[in-house]
């Protein structure tokens, strides 16, 4: 559980990264949705200059995977090197699905691991090559943990081994290599069995879309998806394929999927014909969720200055939620800071999808173009969506249910800020870790400040002398770091918690010492 807690820290770059490229991409999406451009207008600047902005964007996104590879594999070493061996296993793995692809997989998980950059064109006159196998953050696991062990069985090579004209660094990209290779070959033959269990458990979904247990599942799978980096198979085939359903407008153009029929219907000022039911549960977590959640952690700060700067952060990403759907970013932040409120998040998405399903609430987005650069759940749409009246009994439940969903969520995040995210089994662990800390920083006494923010906590002590860290001995703390200021102890989503408990610690101290 703590290398686990530890990943926070090393993941915080490449969060950071897709928060930005997220925020451009919803930029860019905004400003070309039909819906904004009804409400402000448009220039052919301003629109090349969104265009621009989103293609860099999806550009990011598609290409997280490598930067979270790259920026993880070199957790704890600092060698440049392996960084180098990271990129190349990663190019490597993909290459070699190149060479294996089958057609009996579904198309939809062929796409370029390099954004923009298609390696099929690395083929020759002779070898037809076809996009490699998109893995997303499965097959950055995967060649995280084989370069990994070849750093590892290298990095006591001897320089007077039988090849010792081969040095470390150059067996560490040879080894690299070989493992990539195995990799790619495991995942050309087994990925196909992979698709064909998702292909079966779509094809149940699509089997009956008005139900809303299918609706649940499609929900949970879609989040799921989407965090591993695949979204682009459940928005291929539901939103755009026939696992959506279908629709024929007057003029018998077929538009295929939920988002492609809702677009239809839209032009042809029909509503409520069942297009829609996959897109309005993202109008809940982006504009109500999201948010609560976020405030949720501004809570966990509870010294002023650090309040101040976290504050300036907490408004631009709900703003940004509300306005166009930061949902990715905090998804990941919730899996790797929080795996059981991102539990708790896919399980009540699920409910989203089933509660909307069962009510007939429907409620679609406007498609501007672009698969990889959707984002739904626009505040535009349902403010374009207020003039109409054959909406007005969706909009309505939605906002009802937002507000409900907004305070749940307020609700769980914070208590479990305060109460479980120390140890739901162990109910003592809390304790032990209380008494293990003050015992390290010389007792309740010698404690001069204490506060707690989302991850650490910041102590201020009236006698350094006594400070002994070495009595730690729990598995809950990454990181103690000293400075002018005190001691910033990173003991994860529990850190507040523990605030909370030498805080009551305190105050009964003084009550008895003023006795």
């Amino acid at each position: 559980m703590r290398r686990w807690r530890s990943y926070i820290e090393i993941t915080g770059f490449p969060l950071k990264v897709i928060f930005l490229a997220s925020i451009m991409l919803g930029l860019g999406s905004m400003i070309l949705n039909p819906n904004f451009i009804t409400l402000v207008g448009s220039q052919d600047t301003i629109s090349l200059s969104a265009e621009v902005m989103r293609t860099i964007a999806s550009s990011i996104i598609l290409t997280f995977p490598l930067i979270f590879l790259m920026r993880t594999v070199d957790r704890r070493d600092d060698d440049p090197m392996i960084t180098v061996a990271a990129l190349i296993s990663y190019l490597t793995l993909h290459i070699v699905t190149m060479f294996i692809n089958t057609g009996a997989i579904n198309s939809v998980i062929f796409r370029s691991p390099m954004g923009p950059m298609d390696l099929a064109t690395l083929g020759t006159s002779t070898i037809t090559l076809v996009n490699p196998i998109y893995t997303g953050l499965i097959g950055t696991l995967i060649i995280f943990f084989t370069t990994r062990f070849a750093y590892k069985i290298t990095r006591g090579r001897s320089a007077y081994s039988l090849w010792n004209f081969v040095d470390r660094q150059t067996s560490l990209i040879i080894w690299s290599i070989v493992f990539a290779v195995l990799g790619g070959l495991v995942v050309a033959y087994t990925w196909p069995y992979l698709v064909q269990g998702i292909m079966s458990i779509y094809n149940f979904i699509a089997h009956d879309l008005n139900n809303p247990i299918n609706l649940s599942i499609y929900g949970i799978l879609d989040r799921i998806t989407d965090t591993l980096g695949l979204s682009l198979w459940t928005r291929k085939l539901f939103w755009f394929g026939e696992l959506g359903g279908s629709w024929s407008d007057a003029f018998g153009v077929y538009h295929l999927g939920d988002v492609g029929m809702w677009t239809g219907q839209i032009q042809s000022s029909l509503f409520n014909l069942g297009s829609g039911k996959l897109i309005t549960p993202y109008y809940i977590l982006n504009i109500f969720c999201m948010p609560a959640y976020l405030m949720s952690i501004y809570q966990t700060y509870t010294d002023k200055m650090e309040k101040r700067k976290i504050r300036g952060f907490i408004f631009v990403a709900c703003t940004a939620s509300i306005l166009f759907g930061t949902t990715l970013p905090i998804e990941l932040f919730l899996l790797f800071s929080a795996p059981l409120l991102f539990v708790f998040h896919l399980g009540y998405t699920g409910v989203l999808y089933a509660l909307f399903g069962a009510l007939k609430v429907q409620i679609g987005y406007a498609y501007t173009g672009s698969v990889i650069g959707a984002s739904p759940g626009s505040i535009f749409d349902l403010l374009i969506y207020l003039r109409n009246p054959a909406l007005q009994k969706s909009l309505l439940v939605i906002l009802l249910v937002g507000l409900v969903s907004a305070l749940f969520y307020l609700a769980v995040s914070t208590y479990y800020y305060r109460k479980v995210a120390v140890n739901f089994i162990t109910v003592s662990e809390k304790d032990s870790m209380v008494e293990e800390l003050l015992d390290c920083l010389g007792g309740l006494e010698n404690l001069k400040l204490i506060n707690s923010s989302v991850f650490n906590l910041t102590v201020q002590v009236h006698n350094r002398d006594v400070v002994d860290f070495h009595k730690i001995k729990h598995h809950y703390i990454t990181r103690i770091v000293e400075s002018k200021a005190g001691y910033a102890l990173t003991y994860g989503a529990c850190s507040h918690i523990l605030w909370m408990d030498i805080q009551h610690r305190l105050k009964e101290l003084s009550y008895q010492q003023s006795a």
